[in-house]
């Protein structure tokens, strides 16, 4: 989680970048991808979250960071985004996409 200090800040200037920037450094400050052992998160996993959209979404951050540290290690992981494509009109469709939300 946030220290109170980031959750502050972000709730002062709304700087998303700033509050990404710092989150990151916390958890890799935290060694949180090394500490999270992989095995646990085997099958489906889901990190729900009160966002709507991932963009602004701390535990879209905490995924990307574990994608990339697990896969860096010779782990196979994908981060998929659960949206109705309703809600997220921007989303671009990958040429497999067939229009249907995910599953």
């Amino acid at each position: 989680a946030p220290t109170p200090d980031i959750r502050q800040a972000y709730a002062q200037t709304r700087n998303w970048k700033e509050y990404e920037e710092s989150f990151l450094r916390l958890m890799r400050d935290r060694q949180v991808p090394e500490k999270i052992d992989p095995i646990g998160f085997e099958g489906g996993v889901a990190l729900l979250c009160s966002e709507a959209m991932p963009e602004c979404c701390h535990r879209r951050l905490i995924a990307d960071l574990l994608c990339s540290y697990w896969n860096s290690i010779g782990h196979n992981v994908q981060v998929k985004h659960l949206v109705l494509e309703r809600d997220y009109p921007e989303r671009k469709k990958s040429p497999k996409d067939d229009g249907a939300p995910p599953v």
